[in-house]
């Protein structure tokens, strides 16, 4: 019965991963085909129509996260994530902070969680590497924020798999 369950964890974790990685690249294309260059993923919310589109992302992301992973760190990333899908609204000086505090704290909390919970410090490593040369290139774009969340997410993405199903 053990065996059953396990199987079922992993099969489920390994689907939610995957349909995380197709909404995000769906998403990202299409904001980049139809508006091209934005600030940032949350900026987006406001290019985005219907706009509870930009909180469906994040919410889908944030359950890829959390199943896929299964791991207290991917937990607590995720659970910053849904909350801030609940302040998609950054232009009001109301909803900024809080959009701000749990962003930031669910991207680091999953970044972080690839090392503590996986050893992926050397994923990390090459992510922030990736992340600084984003950063050199883009920063008169005024895109940088854009590049080193996109980078991030994505090194979340990779670190998962790679610490859930290559391991």
């Amino acid at each position: 019965m053990l065996e059953i369950f396990n199987t079922f964890n992993a099969t489920l974790g390994l689907t939610s991963l995957i349909v995380g990685v197709v909404t995000f690249i769906i998403y990202l294309l299409a904001v980049r085909s139809d508006f091209g260059n934005v600030k940032s993923i949350s900026m987006s919310y406001y290019y985005v129509k219907p706009h509870w589109l930009f909180q469906v992302f994040i919410w889908v992301s944030a359950a890829s996260i959390m199943l896929s992973a299964q791991t207290l760190m991917h937990m607590i990333a995720g659970t910053c994530l849904l909350i801030m899908a609940a302040y998609p609204t950054i232009k009001e000086k109301k909803f900024y902070v809080p959009h701000m505090i749990f962003a930031i704290s669910g991207i680091t909390t999953a970044v972080l969680g690839l090392g503590i919970e996986f050893g992926l410090w050397w994923l990390i490593g090459i992510g922030v590497v990736l992340a600084g040369i984003a950063t050199l290139l883009t920063f008169k774009k005024d895109t940088y924020i854009y590049w080193i969340e996109v980078i991030s997410i994505a090194t979340v993405i990779i670190g998962i798999f790679i610490g859930r199903y290559l391991k």
